[in-house]
């Protein structure tokens, strides 16, 4: 959808999977359609760890093709969120082969881009194109509702860091007031700073869970973005969880007792104790 509505050719951007938004009710059915189809769940564990990232991985092994569906577009661990209320609503629609498909209004699309990116510490340039793009093919945005939208998920500093690495790297043609708003703000500068130098090191930078936390802790501007974050990443159950060690479903709900020792023993004690 990406490479066709912003680049004009679905051969001019790189994508590893097909992600797929459904709602939340829709997620069994879903699964199920797409079980028809061959795919079948990656990873190993149960659907309820799945739940924090709002997504589902799957996989069809004899093609090796994968898509990735979604419940929501943001996990629920992430310090903010894009605000998913009337977005199906708003949708647009994507002509791709001989099909119509629904797909993000531009509005959203770009609001979305801006705090996926931020979630990934802007780890790519590709991801700082894709905003550059949203900004060339739409120059009639509608501003104030992504930015009001912005300010009642708790994402505005998310967005004015991806239109300030929109405008700095690849000369976006991007609203005054809102390049001003990102430099009067030294959070987004210090951020920005630091997302340009680690895109562009070699070898390239693996940025561990903490580290993102942190980066999304300085996102945040609201302290209830900032409590939402660190309860999602303490207790918000993940895949990696259920890979960790298993348990007979009656003792699941001890898996969320255990998650923070897990975490400090492998941040900490466990990093301390390898050779």
């Amino acid at each position: 959808m990406l490479a066709a509505t912003l680049y004009g050719d679905r051969a001019l951007r790189e994508f590893s999977d097909v992600d797929l938004l459904v709602h939340a009710g829709d997620v069994a059915r879903a699964v199920a359609l797409l079980g028809k189809l061959g795919f079948e769940g990656a990873g190993g564990v149960e659907q309820g760890f799945w739940e924090c990232g709002r997504q589902r991985p799957l996989l069809r092994t004899s093609t090796g093709a994968a898509v990735d569906l979604h419940w929501g577009l943001m996990p629920k661990g992430f310090a903010g969120d894009t605000g998913d209320e009337g977005l199906w609503e708003r949708c647009g629609r994507l002509r791709l082969g001989s099909r119509e498909v629904p797909t993000l209004g531009m509005e959203d699309l770009v609001h979305f881009l801006c705090v996926h990116g931020t979630k990934h510490l802007w780890g790519s340039l590709d991801m700082v194109c894709d905003v550059a793009g949203v900004l060339r093919v739409c120059p009639a945005m509608d501003w104030s509702a992504v930015m009001a939208q912005a300010r009642r998920s708790g994402t505005r500093r998310a967005v004015l860091l991806g239109l300030q690495l929109a405008h700095a790297l690849l000369d976006a043609d991007t609203p005054a007031h809102l390049l001003q708003a990102a430099k009067m703000d030294p959070a987004v500068q210090a951020l920005a700073a630091r997302s340009v130098a680690d895109m562009f090191r070699e070898p390239p930078t693996v940025s561990s869970a903490w580290a993102r936390m942190r980066y999304a802790y300085r996102v945040s501007e609201r302290w209830r973005e900032r409590c939402w974050l660190v309860r999602g990443t303490l207790f918000e159950l993940t895949p990696a969880d259920g890979q960790a060690f298993s348990l007979p479903p009656l003792l699941h709900p001890l898996y969320r007792v255990i998650r923070p020792f897990r975490l400090l023993w492998k941040h900490s004690v466990g990093r301390l104790t390898r050779p």
